[in-house]
């Protein structure tokens, strides 16, 4: 018997983004009305252009063409680049076209190469790679990933660094490779750990909380999602706090904490129904359901798979509400099978009931995975459902969705395995690739630590140089100006060496923040400026003298 459980995620609320979105939308479609054209309409054009692709992506569509067309009539080629990146989103997440959905996101990167624009480069890169992985072309979506990783440690940019490496763990963990996953969690993780971003470290924190979740490490998964909950308590992520209890609920429920899972649940769902997210609602009240189903009162699992239910069958895919279908079937199954066998085969009236309940759910779900092209469930609830049938003494059908059953299983085996060997070959492939790449980069990491070896000796030998100069100037007699340009000409020397050195710990430190970086710079010119002009003074009065 099996009941479709939640997963852990976080959800977005869907319905006050919608409303807020809308809003927007109205603001800057008045707003376009009154502009003239120029860059700034297409600025807006591109900026309507990404609020549809959610809500009427054939309308986000027009408004990037039309900011396509405008941008080469005004030969703006940020806008132009802008525009096409629009289009590349509504045809991903609008239209689930991602062959054109990459050709918009290339010409986007084309011309943000063309402008130099890295952080450009970087996001079209990124978003190539989700397409490629949305899409199932992984190994070419860690490709792009990398490279948008590479130009962010180049750019300095520690949050699209952490985002890559993040991108490349939920690859990994797609492939069941937990332990790579976890590792580029955690790389995630450190990096807004060192810059004490809370809300990122709430983030990654919860990417590794659902890994050990996956991998039924449910203490470790307990204390990721217990550690989040005190940040975004601190921080006052209501939504988060929500989410996260919503996780540890599920949690609980599988440890067998029911009454602690149903205390969770309650504080979870009082926010979502409090900001009218109904998505959200629905998955709290399966969660609800499974939980007393565990405790044996299935008046309230049903109760509350209806509502759930009820909400799919409006905002959801056709999947989702088949689960939810699939699960009130479960209900009645197992509210039949919890009689002794005597009372099924004297065919008990009750049970019969909820047998021919079970079977008609059982029935639409399996006709909605049918259509959608659902393997998994359809499997599993083809198995509940023959044995319903057996229950009622219908041999016939018992033995239909038996076959069904095993020849599902059968298909979704020989997918696994092939989808396993594929990632298997693929991972090995990966392993193989940046291993080449990192020979290449440690050699070119030597070659250039040896450049900057010969030409710190070089500069050395220069600061050397002059000192001797100053050294013998002192044993002649040479004009005031003369001893004082040769002393300067030294001591800069001397300071920017020295500055030649301190620079790369001064990046280091810094983590490419601007202001970190010029607060230490400025430290650094307040004790050498003073130092500079003693010796500077000291040096050219000893010359004179001499």
């Amino acid at each position: 018997m099996q009941i479709i459980i939640i997963s852990i995620a976080l959800n977005i609320n869907v319905t006050n983004a919608k409303l807020s979105g809308q809003a927007l939308i109205d603001s800057l479609e008045s707003e376009l009305k009154l502009k003239e054209i120029d860059t700034n309409y297409v600025q807006i054009l591109n900026e309507l252009s990404f609020k549809y692709y959610m809500t009427n992506p054939d309308k986000g569509l027009a408004y990037g063409k039309e900011s396509v067309k405008l941008s080469n009539e005004l030969n703006y080629q940020g806008g132009l680049a802008r525009a096409y990146n629009a289009l590349g989103v509504n045809y991903a997440a609008g239209k689930s076209d991602y062959e054109t959905a990459v050709e918009m996101y290339k010409k986007s990167l084309d011309i943000y190469i063309q402008i130099d624009n890295k952080r450009g480069i970087g996001s079209a890169y990124n978003n190539i790679g989700l397409v490629y992985q949305f899409s199932g072309n992984k190994k070419e979506a860690i490709e792009y990933f990398e490279k948008s990783k590479e130009l962010c440690v180049e750019t300095s940019n520690r949050k699209g660094e952490a985002g890559a490496l993040n991108d490349i763990g939920n690859i990994f963990n797609d492939w069941g490779d937990y332990p790579t996953a976890l590792d580029y969690f955690q790389k995630s993780l450190n990096i807004y750990k060192k810059i004490e971003d809370k809300p990122g470290i709430s983030f990654y924190l919860n990417n590794i909380g659902l890994i050990h979740n996956d991998m039924n490490e449910l203490e470790k998964a307990q204390e990721y999602f217990e550690k989040i909950l005190l940040i975004q308590e601190e921080i006052e992520d209501m939504r988060g706090v929500a989410n996260t209890k919503n996780n540890l609920a599920t949690i609980s429920t599988k440890k067998g904490n029911y009454l602690k899972a149903i205390d969770l649940l309650n504080d979870s769902f009082n926010y979502f129904l409090s900001v009218n997210n109904y998505e959200s609602l629905s998955n709290i009240y399966t969660n609800y359901g499974i939980a007393y189903k565990n405790m044996g009162e299935f008046n309230k699992v049903l109760e509350n798979f209806e509502k759930s239910y009820q909400i799919r069958k409006e905002q959801s895919s056709k999947v989702r509400e088949a689960n939810s279908i699939a699960n009130i079937g479960s209900v009645f199954y197992a509210k039949a099978t919890q009689y002794e066998l005597d009372e099924l085969k004297n065919k008990n009236l009750n049970t019969q009931n909820d047998l021919d309940k079970a079977i008609e759910y059982f029935e639409e779900a399996i006709t909605i995975f049918k259509s959608e092209g659902e393997l998994s469930n359809r499997s599993e609830f083809s198995k509940d459902l023959s044995m319903a049938y057996e229950l009622i003494g219908n041999s016939k059908q018992a033995l239909r969705y038996y076959k069904e059953y095993h020849t599902l299983n059968d298909s979704i085996f020989n997918k696994e395995k092939t989808k396993e060997l594929t990632n298997l070959l693929r991972k090995q492939e990966l392993k193989e690739k940046q291993l080449k790449e990192q020979e290449i980069k440690n050699k070119i990491e030597l070659e250039r630590a040896f450049k900057f070896r010969l030409q710190y000796l070089g500069i050395a030998s220069i600061v050397i140089d002059m000192g001797l100069i100053l050294y013998l100037l002192g044993k002649f007699s040479i004009k005031e100006w003369l001893a004082r340009a040769m002393a300067f000409l030294t001591i800069i020397l001397i300071f920017e060496f020295l500055l030649v050195i301190i620079d790369p710990i001064t990046d280091d430190y810094s983590s490419g923040e601007p202001i970190i970086k010029f607060s230490i710079n400025l430290i650094t010119a307040l004790i050498i400026f003073p130092m500079h002009q003693y010796l500077e003074r000291k040096v050219s009065n000893k010359i004179l003298r001499n």
